[in-house]
């Protein structure tokens, strides 16, 4: 919601939070009919929202695909990015985000490696005014660093139910030049899923599916086969 060509309603119509991504998830899958064997793929806020979902519906997931994502918080010693932390934390970050439109601008400039001009256009388009803004900057706000910030509980809550999913297929395939998800972060998923099949992306970006995609894509698919059904 208040993403791409999603409607973007303003906050007093919806509450731009972790908890009520993970309740938009909750009730698209049950609305679908979707109950098991659910694949999860995540990437950025995806990991999150997915891992909510996850951690309520334990033996409906049968395999997850992690993107430069995390669902736990800032690796020990870690401090959010300088452009994160602007927006998020300054009186002047919402008419930087909301009014010059650097976030979207920034990510587009950063977030891709290799990928065309066209491609970063295009995930400019929906963000054109300052009404369609107000997810990209809701989604920074709600960051959680600290227990003091409202999604911080949720998010350790996600972190400590990571551990029902050590037994299940776990395909991780990260771009190394993320300026925001970076080593330490898949460093991260590598010591709490030992097992998963892991993929470097040296010269892929955060927008990691653009530009490796052609790449991924064979990975996932042959994850996919190799691992149909998870026994219950």
């Amino acid at each position: 919601m208040g993403c791409g060509l999603s409607d973007k309603p303003e906050s007093n119509k919806y509450d731009y939070s972790l908890e009520q991504r993970v309740g938009d998830l909750e009730q698209l899958l049950d609305k679908l009919g979707i109950s098991t064997d659910i694949t999860l793929v995540m990437h950025d806020w995806g990991g999150p929202i997915g891992m909510g979902y996850a951690g309520r519906h334990v033996q409906a997931i049968n395999r997850l695909v992690v993107l430069n994502t995390a669902a736990f918080p800032l690796p020990s010693g870690k401090h959010l990015h300088w452009s994160l932390r602007i927006g998020r934390n300054l009186p002047f970050g919402v008419l930087l985000i909301r009014g010059l439109n650097l976030m979207v601008l920034g990510a587009a400039y950063l977030g891709f490696r290799n990928s065309p001009r066209e491609i970063r256009r295009c995930y400019g388009a929906p963000y054109n005014s300052w009404r369609n803004r107000i997810s990209v900057f809701r989604f920074v706000q709600d960051i959680p660093l600290a227990p003091s910030d409202r999604s911080y509980p949720l998010l350790k809550s996600i972190e400590a139910g990571l551990s029902h999913f050590q037994q299940i297929p776990v395909l991780i395939c990260w771009g190394e030049r993320d300026f925001v998800f970076d080593s330490d972060f898949l460093e991260e998923w590598i010591r709490r899923f030992p097992a998963a099949e892991v993929y470097r992306f040296p010269n892929a970006g955060h927008y990691v599916m653009e530009d490796s995609g052609d790449a991924i894509i064979p990975l996932m698919q042959s994850f996919l086969h190799k691992h149909v059904k998870r026994s219950v």
